[in-house]
């Protein structure tokens, strides 16, 4: 081989060795982890974020992508028909929390807590943050009104990633070796299983549900781990308190751009 050419890749393989990536620690409490600032956008997957979104479109695309290998059951299971899309509903919107614009407000510290819900600091976690997941949420993607626990889903059922052995993922070529798993591979490099969740996740309801999202996290959101806000109405939840992902009572807007609007209105009146 050309000595110029091993120069060549001699400093290449420097330059990537060398290549340093943002910490999740370094993002702030109000900052989209997905998108540099909140903005309009033109997403095909998660449109409903199109006028106000936290993601860029290439996090849309990817996003679509992970869905589309989840949803991966046959013809007459295609996320195209209307039924289906009507039952899998709820775990797109799921899918699609890197794109929420209120996404930063979802999200606390998990060294620091949040002790509003009685959530202690966890000083020992290696997960930076932890995002809130209404409860309302959590019993619309695991059962809908005619049918509860998890039936809804047996038809098609879900093709969840298979947990790679031992953190290392097989390759074939002239001769077999193996490879650690990386960060930020794509979730199917070890296989998939086309689960039934009414079968697949045990224990009541919630622990059911739970294991479901956890089984299938958002994309675009490393080191994901969430918790569970019961947003009932006798609980006197406020969303402005305690903002938490897909809350019944929701506000429209933002929660940045509401106090933004309601400081504004207070010195228009002054």
């Amino acid at each position: 081989m050309n000595k110029n050419i091993i120069k060549i890749l001699l400093c290449m393989l420097i330059v990537s060795t060398n290549a340093t990536y943002t910490d999740m620690r370094e993002y702030s409490a109000d900052e989209c982890i997905s998108r540099i600032a909140k903005g309009a956008a033109d997403l095909s997957f998660c449109s409903r974020y199109n006028d106000l979104s936290c993601c860029l479109e290439g996090v849309d695309e990817v996003i679509h992508e992970r869905f589309a290998s989840m949803m991966s059951l046959g013809m007459s299971c295609s996320f195209a028909k209307t039924l289906v899309m009507e039952t899998y509903e709820h775990l797109k919107s799921w899918f699609c929390l890197a794109c929420d614009p209120n996404e930063p407000n979802y999200r606390f510290r998990t060294s620091v807590g949040d002790e509003r819900n009685g959530i202690k600091p966890d000083l020992t976690s290696p997960h930076v943050w932890t995002w809130r997941v209404c409860l309302s949420f959590v019993k619309k993607v695991w059962s809908s009104e005619d049918l509860p626990g998890g039936v809804k889903y047996n038809t098609c059922g879900l093709k969840l990633p298979n947990p790679c052995s031992d953190q290392k993922q097989v390759l074939t070529s002239n001769l077999t070796s193996t490879v650690p798993v990386l960060h930020g591979w794509f979730p199917y490099q070890c296989g998939d299983n086309n689960v039934i969740p009414s079968r697949y996740f045990h224990g009541t309801w919630i622990q059911a549900a739970s294991a479901l999202l956890e089984a299938a996290p958002p994309p675009n959101l490393p080191d994901f781990r969430f918790v569970i806000v019961d947003d009932s109405i006798n609980t006197n939840f406020r969303w402005e308190d305690t903002p938490c992902f897909e809350a019944g009572s929701q506000p429209a807007v933002p929660l940045t751009l509401t106090v933004a609007l309601v400081v504004g209105f207070v010195l228009l009146v002054l």
